[in-house]
């Protein structure tokens, strides 16, 4: 299996964008279809981490929201996560420049333990979408075996 490396991911006007690389060839995911609820509760959690890591003068907790990251990796392995999203104010999205910040570190400017937590789970989110498990992917399967016999009764009262 070919490394599977996840750039950037991304969940905004109802769309998830995710741009990865699979050995050699670089590509883009764009899935239309709602997202898996795990996602949108990962983004949620997000938003804290958001907050904290942009320094307004006053209390914006309530007002960020983070749509994704992005991902830069040095020697195969995550270095730096600069989280994506926006500031609301009165119904307008602004774009906000999160500061980029090392993954694992002990610094603490960079992102905590639990910080850490949220974003591999975004990432394993990411993941999931890539290789096909969306939201329909949980809905009750339908019992998928063919019943065969009463085709064959049919054909038996034909003769």
């Amino acid at each position: 299996m070919k490394e599977l490396i996840i750039k950037e991911v991304n969940y905004f006007k109802e769309e998830v964008k995710i741009k990865y690389e699979e050995g050699t060839s670089k590509k883009t995911l764009s899935e239309e279809e709602p997202p898996r609820d795990e996602l949108i509760e990962i983004l949620k959690n997000l938003n804290a981490v958001g907050s904290r890591l942009l320094k307004y003068p006053f209390s914006i907790r309530d007002r960020i929201v983070v749509t994704g990251a992005k991902f830069i990796y040095k020697n195969n392995c995550l270095k730096y996560v600069i989280l994506k999203g926006f500031y609301k104010l009165d119904g307008n999205l602004i774009p906000q420049n999160f500061p980029k910040r090392l993954y694992n570190s002990n610094c603490i400017l960079d992102y905590t333990d639990d910080e850490m937590i949220l974003i591999n789970q975004l990432l394993s989110e990411a993941r999931k979408y890539i290789y096909g498990e969306r939201k329909q992917v949980l809905l009750p399967h339908i019992n998928e075996t063919i019943n065969t016999q009463p085709a064959k009764q049919n054909i038996s009262m034909i003769n």
